[in-house]
């Protein structure tokens, strides 16, 4: 992979820190990783490479829209918060992603498709999760945000093949 987006829909009440998407590969456990460090920060791990968006601090806990873009050609990290665009970041120029992944939400891996750490478990609910293979626009973020198909998907929320483990519940619809 030169390019790509993530974005997710999450909810919790957790104040420490949490995995939101970890993307493994056999060479690299943080291959492309977004985490939640602190209540009023983000991070986004590329190839063993770490940025950091600090945002403000919400005091009620409440549905975050999270994506994440990364290009290959200008190194640039579009992080989006509820639509918003914060500014952007240059990393990994030239990079290139392997696309043998193990894909896990809610938990960070230590190694391809293992070696959690409780302490850095997602409490919480999850929804709207999907991967393409380029970056989006803001238009397409925002259209995402409002659940609507954004074509030419590498991982479809609403078609997704996964294994539940230990206590999760899955719903159909959301509150």
């Amino acid at each position: 992979l030169t390019d790509l987006t993530v974005c997710l829909k999450y909810h919790t009440p957790l104040v420490f820190s949490f995995a939101l998407f970890s993307y493994a590969t056999r060479l690299k456990d943080n291959e492309f990783l977004i985490f939640k460090p602190d209540r009023n920060k983000y991070s986004v791990h590329l190839g063993g490479s770490v940025l950091n968006f600090t945002v403000p601090l919400r005091p009620i806990p409440a549905w975050e829209h999270v994506c994440v873009s990364w290009n290959s050609w200008d190194g640039l990290v579009h992080f989006w918060l509820n639509g918003n665009l914060l500014p952007r970041v240059g990393m990994k120029r030239g990079y290139r992603i392997s696309p043998e992944a193990s894909i896990i939400l809610g938990q960070e891996q230590d190694n391809f498709g293992g070696g959690f750490d409780v302490k850095q478990c997602f409490v919480g609910e999850m929804t709207a999760v999907n991967m393409w293979s380029r970056v989006l626009t803001t238009d397409e973020v925002e259209f995402v945000m409002k659940e609507y198909s954004v074509p030419n998907y590498l991982i479809d929320w609403r078609s997704l093949s996964y294994t539940v483990q230990d206590y999760v519940v899955v719903t159909k619809t959301m509150p």
